[in-house]
């Protein structure tokens, strides 16, 4: 307590935050660390500062957040631990090429995040990842679309998927509507 972020928080290496930080506006918390990182105090809920996950290692939710400004995957993956993300219209969810963005847990299906303007680069992957049924988004278009987990993946009664790259069943079953 008591930390103002006037522009980057950059968490990085193995560091943690033992208290969540007040962000100002245009302000931006980094995952940028050496080995895998989980989310903690410094990325509350709602986050009023621009997320930028930049970890080759990879970067995992803690809970359940709700983003008022834009979520950037721009190296490594973001997986949501099986906790929904919820956005801000008028921001965005962006994934560049190479990076990935996971749904879902063993035990949790997340469907994809809500609420943001999505720009998903042609060579970027979203994969679904749940160990329970889960439902895959119609939107957006996909660059790459992978589906792992042991829970059955569906497209609901009438959903068409775009995917401009790879779809790959690495694990479980997929089963597209009546329109995919």
């Amino acid at each position: 307590t008591g930390v103002t972020v006037t522009d980057t928080l950059s968490r990085q290496g193995t560091a943690t935050a033992t208290a969540a930080p007040t962000y100002q506006s245009n302000s931006v918390v980094e995952y940028k660390g050496s080995a895998a990182q989980t989310t903690g105090p410094e990325f509350p809920s709602p986050m009023t500062a621009t997320v930028l996950i930049n970890n080759v290692n990879g970067v995992t939710l803690n809970a359940a957040k709700t983003i008022d400004d834009s979520l950037i995957v721009r190296a490594g993956s973001l997986s949501d631990g099986g906790f929904q993300i919820t956005g801000n219209a008028a921001d965005s969810l962006i994934v560049k090429a190479g990076s990935t963005l996971i749904l879902g847990s063993a035990g949790t299906a997340t469907a994809f995040p809500t609420n943001f303007g999505v720009n998903l680069d042609p060579a970027s992957t979203v994969t679904y990842n749940a160990g329970v049924a889960q439902v895959i988004s119609a939107a957006p278009a996909y660059g790459h679309l992978t589906i792992q987990g042991a829970g059955a993946k569906s497209t609901g009664a009438s959903s068409t998927l775009t995917v401009g790259g790879t779809m790959t069943l690495a694990a479980g079953t997929f089963a597209p509507g009546a329109n995919a």
